[in-house]
């Protein structure tokens, strides 16, 4: 069973495929859709869908609504809070997860923008992109490729 969350303003509300089976679907027309659950009919027009954002805009019952929704994953990052970085406050590279390093893609002495790619870390059996939040110089590289890190660990000083 997968789980979701659905936001909407301030207001998550998980929801799951046994949530979304409780009820009938019907496909009205393009993007129009009716939806009857516990004897409530709800009508619902799709305006937009922003797959990379996970947002979803929409007239419900006569109503927009503009809401986002997180699958499991982005719920368990949320809940590690691996989504929350410091940007701003420090240059340096922290890890704020433990992983494997696969591969470090600057050198000391290399000047780096905000946004550059700075080493590929596995973690949770996924590749990740760990980029430098803000621009200077690699002063130090504290790791090596096949090297495993911990949470918090320095990983690139950047002055």
């Amino acid at each position: 069973m997968k789980n979701y969350e659905v936001t909407i303003g301030n207001s998550s509300t998980p929801l799951s495929n046994d949530d979304l089976d409780k009820g009938d679907l019907i496909r009205l027309g393009d993007n129009q859709y009716n939806y009857l659950s516990d004897h409530k009919s709800h009508t619902a027009e799709i305006l937009n869908i922003d797959v990379e954002s996970k947002t979803v805009e929409l007239k419900l019952n006569g109503k927009f609504i503009s809401c986002s929704i997180s699958d499991e994953l982005d719920m368990m990052i949320k809940t590690m809070k691996l989504g929350s970085s410091k940007k701003g406050k420090s240059k340096n590279l922290i890890s704020n997860m433990p992983g494997l390093v696969l591969s470090i893609q600057v050198q000391e002495g290399q000047a780096v923008v905000a946004g550059d790619a700075l080493m590929i870390l596995e973690a949770m059996k996924m590749e990740n992109v760990l980029k430098a939040s803000a621009d200077g110089i690699v002063k130090s590289i504290n790791c090596a490729e096949k090297d495993a890190v911990d949470k918090g660990q320095l990983l690139i000083e950047i002055e």
